[in-house]
């Protein structure tokens, strides 16, 4: 009887530790993503008043991420939700519940929730007025990734310093990471296409990856030969226009 009373008092305190967490569905979101952290606890004292604060980064909750409070304490629980996250809403999310009956007051210890949100910037390519080098970029938010990785347009990944390819180092500032490659010479075709710009994150592992598309500049060539093309149809068109012209006039001289 004692040893079934220890085993219950055991799975009781683990339930108790278990409770006392904030939790979410993921560790990782994409930027645009609801987020919806929920504050469980236990409660000790009987017929006790409640008071749960939250906090983001051990700073107090502002009025306006309050709104987006909801709390039940009936069954022991808080929650928070965030629509359209962004970058700048990852972070540490904590609350703490005090538990007053009568002259007794408990603090209920929570563990707090640390979730990342993550997502795709922007990406460019673009040629210089020459066509001899281009330069692109690709941009990621979140918290700072563990690496980027570039595929030429023919699938080979792309090593700095190799076949006229310089992978700059990656940048981060303000919840945005930057990777730039320089193209140094565009000596061939297969160097003009769609390259793909793969971010990766080792904490919380994630992958996103961008596609930027590098068109190559038409020849001069070409654009003279289809520029003769039209004026030859333009001068056609006329011709024809001065016939039917010229056949109606005839008719109407020999009436």
């Amino acid at each position: 009887m004692n040893n079934l009373r220890i085993v219950l008092l055991l799975a009781f305190v683990i339930y108790t530790q278990a409770a006392n967490t904030v939790s979410s569905i993921s560790p990782t979101y994409l930027e645009g993503s609801t987020i919806t952290l929920t504050c469980s606890f236990t409660k000790v004292l009987p017929s006790a008043t409640y008071t749960i604060t939250w906090s983001k980064n051990s700073d107090a909750f502002t009025d306006a991420m309050k709104k987006s409070v909801i709390d039940d304490v009936s069954n022991s629980r808080s929650t928070f939700s965030m629509a359209r996250a962004m970058a700048g809403d990852a972070g540490t999310y904590g609350c703490s519940v005090v538990e007053v009956s009568g002259s007794t007051t408990n603090n209920i210890v929570i563990t707090a929730k640390t979730i990342y949100v993550r997502g795709i910037k922007s990406s460019s390519a673009n040629a210089d007025d020459s066509h001899s080098t281009a330069t692109l970029s690709c941009a990621f938010a979140g918290d700072q990734i563990s690496s980027i990785t570039w595929v030429s347009p023919d699938g080979a990944t792309i090593t700095s310093g190799q076949n006229s390819f310089t992978v700059e180092a990656t940048t981060y500032s303000n919840s945005v990471s930057t990777s730039v490659l320089k193209v140094g010479t565009l000596d061939k075709a297969s160097k003009y296409g769609t390259y793909k710009c793969t971010a990766s994150w080792t904490s919380n592992s994630m992958t996103l990856i961008q596609m930027p598309h590098l068109y190559q500049k038409e020849s001069t060539t070409s654009f003279m030969k289809v520029q003769h093309l039209i004026i030859a149809l333009l001068v056609i068109a006329l011709v024809v226009v001065l016939a039917i012209l010229g056949f109606v006039l005839y008719k109407a001289y020999k009436k």
